[in-house]
């Protein structure tokens, strides 16, 4: 009996003695993760960026997604980005585990873009380089869709290479720059290297070309055409019938110093009784003798600097159903009511007064 109350008491001491020892001091955790530095943000470029860990034990780590890795050397856990070729920036998480212990970091990288002035990009006829600055957070490739426009590109700067273009006509080519899978088309214009005509260019003599468009048939006619000066951007053309100087009417023939053309306006010609005689757009079938500013606009289209070959088309401010024109029309219109009275065809060698499918030669 004596032998059982001694273990007891032994137990009891021995049981206060280890609750009175945890009551010295806490004892150490098992399990320790903290994060002491982390910059995952990545441009579109990618790259590599360090997270710094505090752990009491050893280290692993895993990302969300395929275009993210993570490397853990010691204390640091290396985050790897490739290049995002998309136009819309994306995201993932770094899982960082120790032990029993997590912590999840977000990863963001922003998308791709390509910077450069995009206005309309219209370059010289002639032979030459043109070279533009370009952003891009990816590396970018430009590829033209004709041979005569060679694009190059570096980091920052877009060089584009044309060849001659001997024509009148201008012509056109489209840049497409990609970068990863985004890409964008540009225009491009090269100017004809003869198309800007000086001034001077227009005075002189003409063969005029036209249509005498009717019902039933289409005759060509042939005219000569005198062009002066007339002070500022005005000439003063004056058509006859052949070689014949009786019969004459002069009209006024606008220059355009920005592309070198010129402009058949809507005018008054001359009077003829009680009526002005207008020279008025004409689509085939239609009259438009007060059409404002409308008329016809021509273009060198072959020939040389000297002896150009313009051709007349609307000049896009015709409106109605039966717009564009297609050429012009002398057309009575009384000077009392403004009405229109009829096609005016009395004027000499001039039997009919339709001008259509216009061209002029010089002489």
């Amino acid at each position: 009996m004596k032998k059982s109350i001694y273990l007891f008491s032994m137990l009891l001491f021995l049981l206060a003695t280890a609750t009175s020892c945890s009551d010295w001091g806490e004892e150490p955790e098992l399990n320790f993760l903290e994060l002491e530095s982390a910059d995952v943000s990545f441009d579109a470029f990618g790259g590599t960026r360090d997270i710094i860990v505090k752990s009491t034990d050893d280290v692993t780590a895993s990302c969300g997604d395929s275009w993210c890795t993570t490397a853990v050397s010691g204390n640091k856990v290396t985050v790897t980005v490739s290049a995002n070729g998309e136009l819309l920036s994306r995201a993932t998480v770094v899982t960082v585990i120790s032990g029993v212990k997590k912590v999840q970091m977000p990863v963001t990288q922003s998308g791709v873009r390509i910077d450069f002035d995009r206005s309309p990009l219209i370059l010289s006829g002639e032979a030459g380089d043109t070279t533009l600055l370009i952003n891009a957070p990816v590396p970018v490739t430009v590829t033209s869709s004709t041979a005569w426009l060679v694009p190059s590109v570096t980091d920052t700067t877009l060089t584009l290479h044309v060849e001659d273009n001997p024509a009148f006509a201008s012509r056109a080519s489209t840049l497409t720059l990609t970068a990863g899978s985004f890409s964008v088309a540009v225009e491009v214009t090269q100017r004809g290297r003869k198309a800007w005509l000086p001034f001077d260019a227009y005075v002189g003599t003409w063969t005029f070309t036209h249509t005498i468009s009717t019902l039933t048939s289409a005759t060509m006619y042939y005219k000569q055409a005198t062009a002066v000066a007339s002070g500022g951007t005005a000439l003063h053309v004056t058509l006859k019938a052949g070689m014949s100087t009786s019969s004459t009417f002069t009209f006024i023939m606008e220059y355009d110093s920005v592309t070198g053309t010129v402009n058949i306006p809507v005018q008054k010609v001359f009077e003829a009784g009680n009526n002005d005689v207008r020279l008025s757009g004409f689509d085939g079938g239609s009259v438009y003798f007060d059409i404002g500013n409308g008329g016809m606009t021509g273009a060198p289209v072959s020939g040389t600097l000297a002896k150009p070959v313009l051709a007349f088309t609307d000049n896009g401010k015709a409106t109605g159903t039966n717009a564009p024109y297609v050429g012009f029309i002398l057309w009575q219109v009384a000077r009392d009511t403004g009405r229109g009275v009829g096609e005016y065809t009395t004027f000499g060698y001039f039997s009919t007064s339709r001008y259509t499918n216009i061209t002029m030669t010089k002489q």
